[in-house]
This record gives structure tokens, sequence and C-alpha cells, in this order.
């Protein structure tokens, strides 16, 4: 890992989606970003409090999260860091709550 890469935490519990997000990721980015995988909180949590990251994307329908449960559990452990929210909900409510919850952005799945 060089010193200029950009690492991002991508939490999903869907295997097909995560793969998809990854494969697009380094498609638009080129080598100079690492995209971790995990699909738990728990494991998110976990490799927050041991690696350094730049951002987070954060699926809000994790079986161990649920809305913007995990969007607060991640500030608490990264205060500071980027966290863009990828949902399948297209909910504007939702999206403007988690905004001002200190999300970066709100993505939905497959308009990306």
């Amino acid at each position: 890992m060089t010193t200029n890469s950009l690492r991002i935490l991508l939490v999903e519990d869907s295997r097909p989606q995560a793969v998809l997000l990854q494969e697009q990721l380094l498609n638009l980015s080129g080598p100079g970003m690492e995209v971790v995988w995990v699909e738990r909180m728990a494991k998110a949590l976990a490799a927050l409090a041991d690696d350094g990251f730049d951002a987070a994307l954060l699926d809000l329908t994790l079986p161990d999260a649920k809305e913007l449960t995990g969007l607060a559990r991640i500030q608490s452990v990264a205060s500071g860091m980027p966290v863009i929210i990828l949902t399948g909900l297209e909910d504007e409510e939702l999206a403007v709550r988690a905004i001002r919850q200190g999300a970066q952005d709100y993505l939905v799945k497959g308009t990306v």
C-alpha cells in the first residue's frame, strides 16, 4: 500500500452488491484506492478501530444495524470521517435525516 492510496471501508451485507461496488470504485479510481469490505456493523467497528480509513460507504439495512443507527455507531468510533449512505430505499425523508445526522451523502443503489 502506498501512502497516497485512498482507503474506503465498504459496509454491505450483500456479497453481489459489494462485489459490484468494489469493481465500480476500482474501475473509476485505479490502483490508488483500496476497498475493504465487511458484512456486519460489528466488523466495521473493529476495522475502524484497527486501521485508518479515509471514508466509509454504509448500507442502511445490515442485520446488526438498521437505518441510521449504523451511521451513529460509525461516527462514535471515527468522528469526522466522511460516511456515504448506500441504500436501496429511495426515501427523501430518510436521506435528509442522514445528512442532518452527519452523512456526507445518500446514494440509492442502482442509480449511483
